[in-house]
């Protein structure tokens, strides 16, 4: 099970609107140290972590960490993007870094997402 990656692109618009509903519909969300340190690291703050979970958009969802079930959400703010991965089943914040707003990923290797699942049928975290 351990490498299963979907890209936001390979999701249906259903599947999308509801990782995005677990994620922004969610509150409490706790922070592993990891994402603590990474965040004084690379000057990523609270407000811009929150606001991305909020507001942003699923990129991905994977079980690379399996069992757990992890997304990644970016939100753009003027010129950079902020990136946070959390997990779907604990509702962690697991880790966070910047990207630039024009970084559309055209080397993207779309042979490492083959996941197939419906992410709809997944079971995830109460909100």
């Amino acid at each position: 099970m351990t490498g299963q990656r979907k890209h936001a692109s390979q999701m249906t618009q259903a599947e999308r609107q509801f990782v995005e509903g677990v994620i922004h519909g969610s509150a409490n969300w706790q922070v592993v140290s990891h994402a603590t340190v990474k965040a004084q690291q690379r000057k990523v703050s609270h407000t811009e972590v929150l606001e991305t979970l909020k507001t942003g958009s699923v990129i991905e969802v994977h079980q690379n960490a399996y069992p757990d079930i992890r997304a990644l959400v970016r939100k753009t703010f003027a010129t950079y993007s902020v990136c946070v991965v959390v997990s779907l089943i604990s509702k962690r914040i697991i880790t966070n870094y910047i990207n630039s707003a024009n970084d559309h990923h055209a080397t993207l290797n779309t042979s490492e997402y083959q996941w197939k699942a419906d992410i709809t049928t997944l079971r995830l975290a109460a909100r």
